[in-house]
Formats: C-alpha cells, sequence, structure tokens
C-alpha cells in the first residue's frame, strides 16, 4: 500500500505543477476521484480489504470516496487542530496518507 500512496502522492504533485489538478477553495478535490487515480482499487482490493473485511465481519462495497488536501501553515498545531478529529458514522473509514 505504501507504494500506491507514494505513487499517487507523485501523481498528485505532478497533475498540481502540469495545472491538470484542482481543489476547491476548502481543499476538496475537483474531479473524479476513481477515474482520475485508478489504482486505488489496488489498495482497497489489498491491505485495506482485509483490514475492511476483519473490522466489519463482512464483504464491504465503496459508496463514496473524496480526496482532501490540507497543509498546516504553523509549526504547531492552532486552534481546532489541537481536538479535531476526522470521522464519520460507524459505517466510515477514512483512510489517510501523506
Amino acid at each position: 500500500m505504501l507504494k500506491t500512496a507514494r505513487a499517487i502522492g507523485s501523481r498528485v504533485r505532478n497533475l498540481e505543477q502540469q495545472g491538470e489538478l484542482h481543489w476547491q477553495s476548502n481543499g476538496r478535490f475537483e474531479g473524479n476521484l476513481a477515474t482520475t487515480f485508478p489504482e486505488l482499487e489496488t489498495v482497497f482490493t489489498g491491505e485495506v480489504a482485509g483490514f475492511a473485511k476483519a473490522y466489519y465481519g463482512a464483504n464491504f462495497r465503496i459508496y463514496f470516496g473524496l480526496l482532501y488536501k490540507s497543509e498546516r501553515v504553523f509549526d504547531d498545531p492552532r486552534g481546532s487542530q489541537l481536538w479535531h478529529a476526522d470521522g464519520g458514522p460507524g459505517t466510515c473509514i477514512n483512510l489517510m496518507f501523506l
């Protein structure tokens, strides 16, 4: 999974430099995540699949996906960064990598 995450990160940087990757003002990716990054399928059929099946005790399907970009502007966390945690209802899992 690390190899795939690094490949996606590299592609994000390359697409940004070429002006082909666009972010909304809130940091959300504008585009189709599945078609822009088809290698994500390997993430969800590999290690993540094993984790999700073990966690839920069942097979799973991906209903929705989002890509966000965030950058810390200070050396130390400030404001809501001190207490904020990303999460969703019990049926959601946030997968995050650098």
